[in-house]
C-alpha cells in the first residue's frame, strides 16, 4: 500500500524524492509479494514433537497472565478513545483506537480459548 501511495504521489507530483521513495518501497513490495507466493505452495507436513504437559501448563499460566493485562490495556484505550472526537480532523484518531482495540479483543478471545479448550 505504501508502494501504490508512493507511485500515486509520483504521477501526480513529479518529484525527485518521490521518485527515491518508489524504489525501497517498491522492494519491499516485491519481496512481500514473493513471499506470499511462496507461502501458498502446498507443504508437506511432518508430525513434530507434541508439547508436554508442563509446556502446556506453562504456556496457560503466561495466557492467564496476559489476559488481563490485555484487558487493562483495552480500558485505557477505551477512555483515551471516549475524549477523541469522532467528527473532523481527528475522526481518523478515534478510528484508529478502534482498530487497535478490535485488534486486541481479538486477541483476548484467541487467549481465553486457548485457557479453555486446549488439553
Amino acid at each position: 500500500m505504501l508502494f501504490a501511495g508512493s507511485f500515486g504521489m509520483w504521477l501526480m507530483h513529479p518529484a525527485m524524492i518521490n521518485m527515491v521513495m518508489m524504489f525501497p518501497l517498491g522492494a519491499l513490495a516485491g519481496f512481500m509479494i514473493y513471499r506470499m507466493a511462496s507461502g501458498m505452495r502446498v507443504k508437506v507436513s511432518r508430525t513434530t514433537g507434541t508439547l508436554s504437559w508442563e509446556e502446556v501448563k506453562f504456556r496457560k499460566t503466561i495466557a492467564i497472565f496476559a489476559l488481563p493485562a490485555i484487558l487493562v490495556v483495552t480500558a485505557i484505550q477505551t477512555a483515551i478513545m471516549w475524549k477523541l472526537p469522532f467528527v473532523g480532523p481527528q475522526a481518523t484518531y478515534a478510528g484508529m483506537d478502534l482498530g487497535i482495540l478490535l485488534f486486541l479483543w481479538g486477541i483476548a478471545i484467541q487467549l481465553y480459548h486457548y485457557i479453555v479448550y486446549v488439553r
